[in-house]
């Protein structure tokens, strides 16, 4: 009775670290709000590194693999049916003041379940892997079997943040519509230096044109002519050829070029872009789809990456502490039957 009594305490004191490592985790990552970031919205990488740098996020990534580490050491000394008990006594709890401090409703509701079902998905996994592997057991087996956890979180996480992004699709299109804009006419103030471009090349065109023709022999004969007629179209040509290296008649191709160019000037808006493309139109209108992709893409590739593996060296390190503890307390009662 005593030792039932003992093991019961046990899982207990086990599922109060699930328990408060689950809830700092769930406040971290509420705080973070990472569900509700548009990742396309961040366009530089100084916006990506305030979203990685994130205090809350790196706390997050440091807390949320504490549990999962701590169960996958536990199926290295206990039965299931202990390790059920701390696991489950400790998530279950923390899930509902998960989803109380959340917010009750949908999304939490069921990403709260998707962590539960993956505890159980991590205990199952670890007991099949522990056998399998032969060295770095107990990293190994944590890594394994927290990856299995995080994919059925995944899943959860991308109807979630599908079902978030769908609701908030048009102001998220919006901002898009707006960040597309501002990056592809970012050099519009340079518009007038485009007719000054324009302007140049029209004079030197023009330069090299006459240039030609004045270089001519035949032209060199007409100067000499006496006929009135001849006399006029060679003074016309010296009057062309003096205003163009002046810059007079640059100036005046400048100012007709501006004058066009704000006459056939129109407003270009996001809207009539996605009524003249159909696939621009297809990319706003289920963009909810593609963020929500977006983030669960992040999510796995962080789980994979780095959470997962934070977890195995918790794992590692709990299982060395574990280990030795019960070799002490076997130590003892050898020296005490003695």
């Amino acid at each position: 009775m005593g030792e039932k009594t003992g093991e019961k305490t046990q899982a207990l004191a086990f599922a109060a670290i699930v328990f408060a490592s689950l809830v700092a985790g769930a406040f971290f990552a509420n705080a973070s709000n990472f569900l509700h970031t548009d990742l396309f919205a961040l366009t530089n990488f100084d916006a990506w590194l305030a979203f990685l740098a994130n205090p809350n996020f790196i706390l997050f990534a440091i807390v949320f693999p504490i549990p999962y580490g701590l169960i996958s050491a536990l199926t290295h000394f206990k039965e299931r049916k202990f390790v059920y008990m701390a696991a489950l006594a400790g998530a279950v709890p923390a899930m509902v003041v998960s989803v109380v401090m959340a917010g009750i409703g949908f999304a939490p509701m069921l990403l709260a379940l998707f962590v539960v079902i993956g505890f159980v998905a991590l205990i199952e996994t670890s007991y099949v892997k522990k056998e399998e592997l032969k060295f770095l057991v107990s990293f190994r087996t944590a890594a394994g079997a927290s990856k299995a956890a995080f994919l059925l979180l995944a899943i959860g996480l991308l109807i979630v943040s599908g079902t978030l992004a769908y609701n908030e699709n048009d102001r998220n299109v919006e901002r898009l519509g707006k960040t597309i804009m501002s990056m592809a006419f970012s050099q519009q103030a340079g518009s007038s230096g485009m007719a000054e471009l324009g302007a140049d090349l029209l004079v030197n065109s023009q330069k090299q044109a006459l240039s030609a023709i004045t270089s001519l022999p035949q032209y060199e004969k007409l100067k000499t002519k006496q006929d009135p007629d001849v006399q006029i179209f060679v003074a016309s040509m010296g009057q062309i050829q003096d205003g163009l290296e002046s810059g007079e008649i640059k100036a005046k191709v400048v100012q007709e070029l501006q004058k066009k160019e704000s006459e056939l000037k129109q407003p270009i808006t996001f809207d009539m872009i996605r009524k003249q493309s159909p696939l621009v139109e297809a990319i706003a209108s289920y963009y909810w789809a593609i963020a929500a992709f977006a983030t669960v893409t992040l999510f796995m590739f962080a789980s994979n990456l780095v959470l997962s593996n934070i977890a195995g060296v918790y794992a590692a390190f709990i299982k060395s502490v574990l280990g030795a503890l019960k070799n002490g307390a076997t130590l003892k009662a050898e020296q005490a039957d003695k």
